[in-house]
């Protein structure tokens, strides 16, 4: 693991405008990592090991990008109190790291996505432009839990808003070059985009976003 751990700083660092913090998860605890994050502006936290660095990270106030160790999903899952904290250090990651199919695999059967979530919201930024169709979307909405409609943003307030997000969606049955695909992707948002020429002309499934064409493919 110190390999690897010394392995990505030296890539991340390869570009001036980032250096690493590195911190031995067994000398510091969870009450002072945030301390840390506002000491040495930190900016998003590089985990390795769901358990032993997840623990200190329930609360963390930045970012997470979580590496899966190996033990985390082979060992330390069979006990229930250490798979709980688990639990929350995934859910609450932006992006996780597995460095093989089977891992992946396991780390699917352990977290398949099905628990309810209330920290996940689905934000619907967008002017009016037809009455009628406004009428039966906002109808359409109405008493959906974490969905939420914005009118319209400044374009200043847009983008601060989509690099904010975990994803973009894009559901439009028709596209000629969507403008928020190309914004996100390069704000290094990932895109989820529905199935039509104008989105896959720009998006490369799986590489550069995600194609899908029904809400069971998306999921």
């Amino acid at each position: 693991m110190l390999i690897l751990l010394y392995n990505c700083r030296r890539y991340i660092e390869e570009n001036d405008q980032y250096t690493c913090l590195i911190k031995d998860p067994a000398d510091i605890n969870e009450c002072i990592i945030n301390q840390l994050i506002l000491q040495h502006n930190v900016t998003v936290v590089l985990a390795i090991h769901a358990y032993r660095s997840g623990r200190l990270l329930t609360n963390c106030s930045v970012p997470i990008i979580l590496i899966l160790g190996g033990t985390d999903i082979n060992e330390f899952s069979k006990y229930e109190d250490k798979l709980q904290i688990m639990n929350q250090v995934v859910f609450k990651s932006k992006f996780i790291v597995a460095f093989s199919s089977a891992m992946v695999e396991k780390a699917k059967a352990l977290w398949n996505g099905t628990r309810t979530r209330k920290d996940v919201f689905l934000v619907i930024i967008g002017p009016e432009t037809d009455a009628e169709y406004q009428k039966y979307f906002l109808d359409s909405i109405s008493g959906l839990s974490g969905v939420y409609y914005i009118p319209g943003l400044s374009l200043c307030d847009a983008h601060a808003a989509i690099k904010e997000s975990f994803a973009v969606v894009n559901t439009s049955e028709s596209e000629g070059m969507a403008a928020v695909i190309l914004e996100a992707m390069q704000m290094g948002v990932p895109v989820l985009a529905r199935d039509n020429y104008g989105n896959k002309s720009l998006i490369q499934d799986g590489v550069t976003g995600f194609i899908f064409d029904s809400p069971k493919v998306c999921h």
